[in-house]
């Protein structure tokens, strides 16, 4: 009996608090007396009726507010936004207490003249009620094929303690059943905060605010009924904007299961001679639709026959329809025209239309509906009015069964389009010829690149393929070249790492110029103890002399001939080559000493680059680049590629043969551009690989970001008109932080290098050698080949030039030398020196070991060539640092 009570309360509240809150759409106060002067908080209620026609009346009611009112009106909202070229609010009424308001009342306005807040002063001190009445249009979105619908956001007060209790009611038009409510309190898209949602007697939709709403924050309310309740809207009517408009240019389009369009362009008021623009074939085509065929069927004005003559251009292609008025005043224009080649075919799920509406003065209300043939349905919809990369305008779509339809909500202007796009049933339009071309050409794009992929490797086998290894030998002594020239560790690890000199190889470098007595090592590598470079005694020697050459004209020396000349170089303490003579020269050059660290590490990396440069030159003739063979190649493949091409039909179409030139022209260019410069290009990731890995990502962000802040920060961001570009969203708000971290990134760079030149002019540099990729890039995208044809044929563009690194080939010369190499190398690796006993090895002495030692780390051998010399540690020492040589380049990796 007493649950049975409970119950019975329990619904009683309920019922109450809904006739509570069904009264308060009267305008009655259901929040309790005191709460909000206790809280301090306003209340604000929104009362939205609905009317058939589509029209809003608004009233919104602020209570509990002291002093001079300053109240933002409701914001336009997603269902459909107060944007430039929708009416704006019609204010009809304004009370103050109850009573109507006459004078004092200040509306303030955008640059558009949209009211955007209303003022309305007090009357003295203490709380008062306020309440704006108003009407407006444009709200209510009835694109959906299932139900119409409204958003609605609340107003608030400026100027007040900063929290408001919000409620409101939507009352539907007659005969409207609501089908979803919904509603947000709080900050974001989402919100966070608690609302109360429920369906009053009369059918409204009420809404109610669980807690404040605080500043920055608001309540956006939704209601969904059924549709015919209001009326829809048609092409042209009393929402839109009739007042500046020259003209109106509806197209219908109505496509049929052959793939042909029937165009029927109709225009409304237009005065004088009439020129009006054709349909330009846009997004939805393709190179082969570039000439897509257009018949002209008939015109008529004002309902009667008229003559019309077709523009054509230097194509001789139909570009606009010229038509004599029969007389003075505004008339009414219908053309027709028929077209094919305009659907694309290209997706597994569905068939797709993009139109281009004509266009005839510089300013026109636009619309355009496009009809699908019986058994289509309309999967998809897509428009953009306005320039075709920027200042895009809104535009309402809607769709019936097999009909969408697209009207915009802002003028065309001037050089501005109308592309509406729909995506529809797969199936029920039969491709066409030139689609099936396209087909045929994007699978050709593939196999094209399998044939220039296989004929690369085929070229590569005949003049790329190393050669046969000739026999290995163990030797005792460095390579030598063929007039007896004896290789440095930095030569021998050039030849052996296939013309490259890598970290190891410049290790091994400066290691050598310590045995001479060029330069001394001292320090342990660490952060308090770092390594130090210091001139040798025989350094400044060097540098007085220049460079001297041991080259012999007797051929490869015996082995005892070969030990002589290579201590006799040691001692000199010259340098074995003009690498290591670089080295100290760029180094040692303003100091007697060179403190290993992150604030000199520039220096270091310039010195490896210039060792690099010499190395190369010295042995230029030992690796063959086959650059030849190379450009052969590319000759071959545009050939091809031109073929293919003309085969395929793309050369058709206005500049089409023009732009393939072109693109091969940037193809040649960018093979040769890559080859004439690939050892400075070398070099120069050299220096930055020696910087470590963080220098080069800062290196590469700041790349990054210098495209990035060109075009959005300098271009895109400070004009308004642009703010519809992709990506302009998202980019903006970090706008801040790239603007910073551009100079931190220069300055980290110059820290790092202490070179502005570096920090600055080295990634305009990188840059620059891009610009051609880009180019060529960017006319592949201009030819608009279909599916991944553009794709396809840019990577057999650039095959050859991809082959480029392993095309290289060593020449007899360094066949030898790579045998010599790997002989020395069994020597410094071999484990027990008893193996090699019978070929008389040198003995194992503290020379010996600093000797040898640079060539094993330029080999990556010096762990085998440390470990032979375990029990001579005692008696091993390298300018009074015990294993320094060991040691040097490992740690040196980390600087």
């Amino acid at each position: 009996m007493a649950a049975a009570a409970k119950r019975c309360v329990l619904l009683f509240l309920m019922a109450w608090a809904a006739c509570v809150f069904t009264a308060r759409a009267e305008g009655v106060n259901i929040w309790a007396k005191g709460q909000w002067e206790k809280d301090g908080a306003v209340d604000i209620f929104n009362s939205v009726i609905v009317r058939k026609d589509r029209s809003i009346l608004v009233v919104e009611k602020i209570d509990g507010h002291e002093g001079d009112l300053v109240y933002s009106l409701s914001r336009p909202h997603a269902s459909n936004a107060l944007r430039k070229g929708l009416p704006s609010p019609t204010i009809n009424k304004v009370e103050l207490d109850g009573k109507a308001v006459t004078s004092g009342v200040l509306v303030g306005r955008n640059k558009d003249g949209v009211p955007l807040e209303v003022r309305i002063p007090s009357p003295g001190p203490g709380r008062h009620a306020y309440s704006i009445r108003y009407e407006l249009k444009g709200r209510v979105l009835c694109s959906h094929g299932e139900y119409d619908e409204l958003v609605w956001e609340t107003g608030h007060v400026k100027g007040s303690s900063g929290i408001a209790r919000v409620s409101c009611a939507v009352k539907l038009p007659d005969g409207a059943k609501l089908l979803g409510q919904s509603s947000r309190l709080g900050k974001g898209p989402s919100g966070s905060k608690k609302t109360y949602d429920f369906v009053g007697k009369t059918g409204s939709a009420l809404y109610r605010g669980e807690e404040y709403m605080e500043d920055g924050e608001a309540f956006a309310v939704t209601a969904r009924w059924s549709k015919g309740a209001v009326t829809p809207p048609g092409i042209w009517d009393a929402d839109y904007p009739d007042k500046k408009a020259f003209y109106d240019i509806h197209d219908i389009v109505t496509v049929n299961t052959d793939g042909s369009i029937d165009y029927e362009a109709r225009l409304s008021g237009h005065a004088g001679a009439h020129h009006y623009g054709l349909s330009r074939v846009y997004a939805s085509s393709s190179r082969f639709a570039e000439s897509a065929p257009l018949e002209f069927v008939s015109a008529t004005v004002d309902g009667r026959p008229a003559q019309a003559s077709l523009i054509m251009n230097s194509s001789n292609e139909p570009v606009g329809v010229n038509i004599a008025p029969p007389s003075q005043g505004s008339h009414d224009y219908v053309l027709r025209l028929k077209t094919t080649d305009r659907v694309l075919f290209n997706s597994k799920k569905y068939d797709e239309l993009t139109w281009d509406v004509g266009r005839a003065s510089p300013r026109a209300r636009v619309a355009c509906t496009i009809r699908l043939p019986e058994g289509a349905e309309v999967l998809e919809q897509r428009a953009r009015l306005g320039h075709e990369t920027t200042n895009h305008k809104p535009v309402e779509m809607s769709k019936a069964a097999g009909e969408a339809l697209f009207r915009g909500m802002g003028y065309m202007e001037q050089e501005e389009s109308f592309a509406a796009t729909v995506r529809f049933t797969k199936g029920v339009v039969t491709p066409p010829a030139s689609a099936r071309t396209m087909a045929n050409m994007e699978m050709g794009s593939w196999v094209l690149l399998a044939l220039v992929v296989l004929f690369c490797a085929v070229m590569w086998w005949f003049f790329g393929k190393d050669p046969r290894p000739k026999t290995i030998v163990p030797r005792f002594y460095p390579p030598v070249l063929s007039d007896g020239t004896i290789l440095s560790p930095a030569q021998v690890a050039y030849v052996h790492d296939s013309a490259r000199l890598k970290s190891r190889g410049f290790v091994g470098l400066l290691l050598n110029l310590a045995v001479q007595k060029a330069l001394s090592i001292s320090g342990s590598g660490t952060k308090k103890d770092p390594y130090v470079l210091s001139a040798g005694k025989k350094a400044g020697q060097a540098r007085r002399q220049g460079p001297q050459s041991d080259a012999r004209t007797d051929g490869r020396p015996a082995e005892a001939e070969l030990n002589r000349r290579w201590n006799e170089k040691i001692s000199r303490g010259q340098g074995f080559d003009g690498a290591e003579r670089s080295v100290i020269r760029c180094l040692l050059a303003e100091g007697a000493q060179y403190i290993f660290g992150k604030q000199s590490s520039w220096s270091l990396a310039q010195a490896r680059g210039d060792a690099y440069l010499a190395v190369s030159e010295d042995l230029r003739g030992t690796w063959r680049l086959r650059g030849p063979i190379v450009l052969i190649m590319h000759f071959i493949v545009y050939v091809a590629l031109v073929t293919f091409l003309a085969i395929s039909g793309a050369l058709g179409g206005s500049g089409g043969f023009a732009v393939v030139c072109a693109l091969i022209t940037l193809g040649g260019l960018l093979s040769w551009l890559y080859h004439s410069t690939m050892r400075k290009v070398h070099r120069f990731f050299i220096q930055w690989e020696e910087m470590g890995w963080l220098t080069m990502g800062a290196f590469f962000l700041l790349c990054a970001l210098i495209p990035v802040i060109l075009l959005y920060d300098c271009i895109i961001i400070p004009n308004e008109d642009m703010h519809s570009f992709a990506g302009y969203a998202f980019m903006a708000p970090w706008m801040p932080l790239r603007i910073l971290l551009v100079p931190a990134l220069a300055a980290y760079l110059y820290r790092r290098t202490r070179s502005w030149s570096a920090a600055l002019l080295g990634p305009l540099k990188f840059l620059g050698f891009l610009l051609l990729f880009v180019l060529l890039l960017g006319m592949l995208w201009a030819m608009n080949f279909p599916g991944t044809s553009g794709i396809t044929l840019l990577l057999a563009l650039v095959a050859p030039t991809v082959f480029l690194p392993i095309m290289k080939q060593p020449s007899p010369k360094a066949l030898q030398l790579m045998a010599d190499i790997e002989g020395f190398g069994m020597y410094i690796k071999a484990a027990e020196t008893e193996k090699l006993g019978v070929l008389n090895p040198p003995d194992r002495t503290p020379q010996e070991f600093e000797r040898v030692m640079p060539y094993a780390v330029a080999l990556g051998l010096e762990h085998a060539w440390g470990a032979k010399f375990t029990n001579l540690a005692a008696q091993l020492h390298f300018n009074g640092s015990l294993g320094t040589l060991d040691e040097f380049q490992h740690r040196l990796d980390g600087i």
